[in-house]
């Protein structure tokens, strides 16, 4: 092994060790369904022998578990079990385990590694050239849309020998093809590949929201062949799934290999080290640099079938922001960005190194924003490790290893404040419960950039100190896991990574319900509570959803508008992540109820990504500016109203219903900008959910329907005022 991976796996080794002895300390409950004879029932009996039915003792209260077959019972004492679930009549045993140092969770952290470590391998060929490609994560994107596109006009029934081919062809021909392109422009047109990546990375990202919404009217493309996902990606190996691993493994040897051991490898590490030189030596460099490119493309598009396979679904957002991680781990993996050094095994290193740090947080319960903090640092701290070249001290080693191992202690420590307001273990006077229960409950909104979630995040929390006081020998602890900016694939490993760590519940805002769907359902299976909130996965298994019923939403929206304009006028529409559940319902209850109105146009719906206030304002502004005959705007999301001054040109010639009553856009109601703002129960997201999520595991009680619709609320300029009152208490200002 090379000195510059040594360091890496000295980190690693660390790392794991640290962990592995955390988890001796500290193990978690992991449950599993005990089996019984079929036909067998449950009888739940207290500490005085006496029998209840389900739903009206308290789980603490149980002392025996009885199984009672015909004339045999076999009783198991409430220590040894975790739950028993009514509504599937399933018995649930309990054991320890070691939270880092089990199958599952080892293989999710290398399996969350592997997408972004396939496409590293490429990456690090292009930055040992002194290049860079900005673009991987939209070539990662578009491969996916299009393979999805391509799997989804399969038979149902093909086999896996059809079905994989396929996927795996058309996936990486897209990519080799942007990749080609790339390298092409560059090169051709004598352009730095950092220009040439960018404008593509924008394009690219473009053509993978276009094309899906045209040709199949929607952002998320799921219903794939069992074959490609279950009978291949997906496939389960005593219980667990490896084969994104395997592609990793196989990327990363065949990476090694060129670039170490081919002669097309030694050009590359010339070219990097001395351009001018390579070109005198007869190196072909222009040919080269496109060729390294298209590997790269070629590389995006197999860890976009990977995830289409693994996922069972693909959406817009897919490889988000991907192009920082690989980077990130590229250089953390030692390869130089002034080009001339770089090894494939210290980028699949450092793709495992970032899966480590984030898997490090989820152990200690840590908000998993401040992996974010961790991750700048470390791509700051890494390369003084590597200065040395390829004959670096153990000195440099051990700096690398003791500063990345600082930087995820700093982030544990540092962040412990917020984990504390967090877990409701504690009552509210400050004395320790020492109850024999904890119910831990995972809750994952959509990002942690929008202040409705915040409100969500506080209703957890207030609801699992108040129930911590009131239950008789339990408490409630709440786990904030929610990624910065919306990305369904990060909330399905969060889901994946809860489990592993053996949460009892989990909430969750669906981002991609296409996409969550399998990772809830192996959830549920395993015995965990699912509440969504906000934003629904209705095939996934889930106890309940919890929220406004969002067709009824932008009806309201819709009727809100239509009296302001006095039934006339033209209409647009502005909406946000197309793929998300909850906003394709609003759009068709604008659509619906605008319908119902002779004198208003058929409206014009526009959406926008990344879910960021700018984002929204700026194309409210284009829009309006391009059609300046619009006189009303319906928003099923109050983005635009995060920023000051949104507004400007727009409300003197339009009237504006808006959903979504937060503290910044009150300002807007209360200056008579926007005429109506259309509320919902953001505090109640989190702690009607969490209410709900303890209650089917402390009393086995479910809601009476799964569908748990919460009221609008609806405020103008006169009770503007009154409501952000209530903000001050939703986000604990009060």
């Amino acid at each position: 092994m090379a000195h510059q991976e040594s360091g890496l796996v000295l980190v690693i080794i660390l790392m794991s060790v640290g962990l592995t002895l955390y988890g001796m300390l500290n193990p978690r409950e992991s449950r599993t369904e005990l089996l019984r004879p079929a036909g067998s029932t449950i009888m739940l009996l207290d500490g005085n022998g006496e029998a209840h039915a389900p739903g009206t003792i308290a789980r603490t209260k149980i002392a025996t578990y009885r199984v009672v077959d015909g004339a045999d019972t076999t009783d198991y004492p409430a220590s040894e079990i975790d739950k028993y679930d009514s509504s599937t009549d399933t018995l649930y045993s309990k054991s320890s385990i070691n939270p880092f140092l089990n199958k599952t969770n080892l293989v999710l952290v290398t399996k969350d590694a592997s997408f972004f470590a396939i496409i590293a391998v490429g990456m690090t060929g292009v930055i040992i050239l002194a290049g860079i490609d900005l673009s991987v994560g939209s070539i990662y994107g578009l491969s996916a849309v299009v393979g999805a596109m391509a799997l989804q006009s399969l038979p149902a029934d093909v086999g896996w020998f059809v079905a994989v081919p396929v996927g795996v062809l058309v996936c990486m021909s897209v990519g080799t093809v942007c990749g080609l392109a790339n390298g092409s422009m560059s090169e051709g047109l004598g352009v730095h590949p950092f220009v040439i990546t960018l404008g593509m990375m924008a394009a690219l990202r473009g053509l993978t929201v276009v094309l899906p919404q045209e040709l199949f009217g929607t952002q998320s493309i799921g219903g794939f062949p069992d074959s490609f996902s279950k009978g291949f990606f997906k496939a389960e190996f005593y219980g667990v799934y490896p084969v994104p691993v395997i592609i990793m493994i196989l990327s990363g040897i065949a990476g090694w290999f060129v670039l170490s051991k081919t002669v097309f490898g030694r050009r590359v590490f010339a070219i990097g080290g001395n351009e001018t030189a390579a070109k005198y030596a007869g190196i072909p460099v222009k040919r080269t640099k496109i060729l390294v490119y298209t590997i790269t493309g070629a590389l995006c598009g197999l860890s976009a079938c990977a995830y289409l396979g693994y996922y069972g679904a693909a959406e817009t957002n897919a490889g988000n922001a991907y192009e920082l991680q690989v980077i990130a781990a590229t250089v953390i993996g030692g390869a130089s960005l002034m080009g001339g050094r770089g090894t494939v095994i210290g980028a699949v290193l450092g793709a495992i190194i970032i899966q480590l740090i984030n898997n490090t947080l989820i152990i200690f319960e840590v908000d998993t924003s401040y992996n974010q903090i961790v991750m700048g640092a470390a791509i700051v701290v890494a390369p003084e490790g590597h200065n040395g070249g390829t004959n670096m001290s153990i000195k440099a080693h051990i700096f690398t290893a003791s500063s990345l191992l600082a930087l995820t202690a700093f982030s544990i420590v540092g962040c412990s404040g917020s984990t504390d307001s967090e877990k409701a273990a504690s009552s509210d006077n400050g004395t320790e419960n020492s109850s024999e229960i904890v119910y831990k409950i995972g809750v994952i909104a959509k990002s942690n950039s929008n202040p409705v979630f915040q409100a969500a995040k506080n209703g957890a929390i207030a609801a699992g100190k108040r129930l911590t006081n009131e239950l008789d020998g339990a408490s409630v602890e709440i786990l904030w896991q929610t990624p910065p900016m919306e990305d369904a694939q990060v909330q399905a490993q969060y889901v994946e990574q809860l489990v592993s760590s053996g949460v009892d519940g989990i909430a969750i805002s669906c981002t991609d319900a296409n996409l969550l769907t399998g990772a809830l359902k192996s959830a549920v299976d395993k015995g965990v509570i699912v509440v969504t909130f906000d934003s629904d996965a209705p095939e996934s298994g889930r106890m309940a959803y919890y929220g406004v019923d969002d067709k009824q939403a932008g009806m309201e929206v819709m009727k809100q508008l239509a009296t302001q304009l006095d039934n006339e006028g033209k209409v647009a529409v502005l909406t946000g992540n197309p793929a998300a559940t909850n906003l394709q319902a609003r759009v068709n209850g604008v659509l619906e109820q605008a319908a119902e109105y002779d004198g208003i146009e058929t409206p014009v719906v526009y959406s926008f990504m990344p879910e960021t206030a700018t984002e929204a304002a700026a194309k409210m502004q284009q829009v309006q500016s391009a059609n300046p005959d619009i006189t009303g705007w319906a928003l099923v999301g109050g983005w635009p109203l995060y920023t000051d001054n949104a507004l400007d040109g727009i409300y003197e010639n339009a009237k504006i219903v808006s959903m979504d009553p937060l503290p910044l856009p009150l300002d807007y109601a209360l200056k008579g900008q926007v005429q109506v703002l259309v509320g919902q129960p953001y505090f109640g997201w989190g702690e009607k959910s969490v209410e709900m999520i303890v209650d089917k595991l402390h009393f086995d009680r479910a809601p009476a329907s799964e569908m748990v619709y919460a009221d609008f609320d609806i405020v103008t300029t006169e009770n503007a005022a009154e409501f952000a009152e209530g903000w001050k208490v939703w986000l604990g200002e009060d």
